[in-house]
């Protein structure tokens, strides 16, 4: 728990977030080891006896690690969370590198003549500019 501890800590201000799941243990279990370990991630639980989300990924052994995109693709899985940090690592890193897609209208930036969904000061410029003239 330390090192997972650590990775969130490490990127509390990146586009991050680590999600456990817990497969065996009974809620009071799962509430002591959070209290116990200092978790102060998500934790999603699987009733004992019941797998969906382990039959989803197709997890076979514990723990399993799965580095999932911003685009919900799987990056990377594997069962060595250390070496798992480095791929963490790449893509925020990349993420934080890419600049925002002009297709998407919600990162547009209306300071380079961009307009945002739903932002109409293009438009009323030039209605201003058709009053004057």
């Amino acid at each position: 728990m330390p090192h997972l501890r650590a990775l969130v800590e490490r990127h509390k201000d990146d586009p991050f977030e680590l999600i456990g799941v817990s497969v065996k243990d009974t809620d009071t279990e799962i509430r002591k080891g959070i209290e116990d370990f200092s978790v102060t991630w998500k934790i999603a639980h699987q009733t004992p006896g019941t797998s969906p989300i382990s039959n989803l990924y197709q997890v076979r052994a514990y723990p399993t690690y799965f580095l999932i995109g911003p685009t919900g693709k799987i990056l990377a899985s594997g069962h060595d969370g250390e070496a798992l940090d480095k791929m963490i690592d790449a893509q925020i890193q990349a993420l934080k590198e890419k600049p925002a897609d002009e297709s998407d209208p919600e990162k547009r930036d209306p300071e380079k003549g961009d307009a945002k969904k739903g932002d109409t000061k293009k438009d009323d410029t030039k209605k201003d500019d058709a009053r004057k003239g």
